[in-house]
């Protein structure tokens, strides 16, 4: 058992969904994968890898709002989860990002 005043349980949950989604979506054997942005400023690294986008913000204090990235789907697109929700260690910022499809916009990328 960890200790709950820490992140590792926290990381270790992060950790356990990220495998959970990898058995469903088998990412790490498809061919596609691609860096579409990765800005130094920002501290964002946006990659796809298989049928799925991968958004990473590692800035310690700034969260993003409409942040535009490419993908090489012109699907709609939706969030499965997210390191921001509270059983993550997150601030809840997102909530109402879940089950909510996000318009994508394909021209030019």
């Amino acid at each position: 058992m960890y200790d709950k005043n820490l992140r590792y349980g926290q990381l270790a949950a992060f950790d356990k969904m990220m495998n959970s989604m990898e058995i469903i979506f088998k990412s790490m054997v498809k061919t596609h994968q691609f860096v579409s942005n990765q800005h130094e400023g920002d501290k964002v690294i946006v990659y796809e890898k298989g049928d799925l986008i991968y958004i990473f913000n590692f800035h310690p204090t700034q969260s993003y709002e409409n942040y535009k990235i490419g993908t090489m789907w012109e699907s709609d697109h939706f969030v499965l989860y997210e390191t921001d929700e509270d059983r993550f260690g997150g601030h809840q910022r997102l909530n109402d990002a879940h089950n909510q499809w996000y318009e994508s916009y394909a021209e030019g990328y």
